[in-house]
């Protein structure tokens, strides 16, 4: 029997060197993509990247280990904005001020702030070490008033042009609370904070004093931020109240119809 000679099966298992027709201008593009050079190394530094073989049948991309969890929970929470306005006073505004005359807006932000500890046991000499567990802050903006004049019957152009202007304004409060989460995620990774993994280590009996100041800088921390984003708000809120701004409000109907009542 004539011993059959073996068959070259390089290609199809992408060895080195194989002509690959298919596969190699995906390859080439990764690597032109990713700084690599053709041999698998950065462009301009020695670490290799992926092989021909990774890229085609495998996943090249390299992961970094993901971040530590946050011992900070954000829970942010909104009421819903009013299907129909308060229609039942002739100036809901407070204070009788113009620009509030003819319609308010008003929402409630609320902010609370707990935080829950462990510790680990006491090491040689003989402190413990002290981290927390979960830091929770809850924000609200509820309830999310609306209301319009009853001066301007539902449906007239007062009543109409006013009810935009208004829900202007609670859909500008929606946009700073939302994003004041990110804002306060940063604020709150920059506070110094014991963790289980870098724990404060302390005599058993200082624990409670070192809880009570971490807990005090942690609420006076969202306090200001609280305090923050409500002055974020007011200040939009001023702005399109300015004059000039309700002026634009009031040209988009008759000056009649500003002074009829239902």
């Amino acid at each position: 029997m004539t011993a059959l000679a073996p068959v070259a099966v390089s290609a199809a298992l992408g060895e080195p060197g194989a002509a690959d027709p298919i596969h190699q201008p995906i390859i080439d593009a990764f690597r032109r993509e990713n700084g690599l050079t053709a041999e698998g190394g950065a462009a301009e530094s020695p670490p290799a990247g992926p092989s021909d073989a990774e890229i085609k049948y495998g996943s090249p991309v390299r992961r970094a280990a993901p971040a530590p969890a946050s011992v900070f929970d954000l829970v942010f929470r909104h009421g819903a904005v009013p299907a129909a306005p308060d229609h039942g006073s002739p100036s809901p505004g407070p204070g009788g001020a113009t620009a509030n005359r003819a319609g308010y807006t008003r929402a409630r932000l609320g902010a609370h702030a707990n935080a829950e500890w462990d510790n680990v046991a006491p090491n040689a000499s003989g402190q413990i070490g002290l981290f927390v567990t979960r830091a929770t802050v809850e924000y609200s903006l509820d309830p999310i008033e609306v209301f319009v004049s009853s001066d301007y019957a539902v449906g007239s152009c007062p009543y109409r042009v006013t009810l935009e202007h208004e829900m202007e304004h609670a859909n500008a409060y929606l946009r700073i609370f939302d994003a004041a989460r990110e804002s306060l995620r940063a604020t709150l990774a920059a506070l110094p904070t014991p963790t289980r993994a870098a724990p404060r280590w302390m005599a058993p009996a200082a624990a409670a004093a070192e809880q009570d100041a971490w807990a005090a800088t942690f609420r006076a921390t969202v306090g200001r931020h609280r305090t923050a984003a409500r002055a974020e708000m007011d200040a939009d809120r001023d702005r399109r109240d300015a004059p000039a701004a309700y002026a634009a409000v009031y040209a988009r109907c008759p000056a009649a119809e500003w002074r009829e009542t239902p």
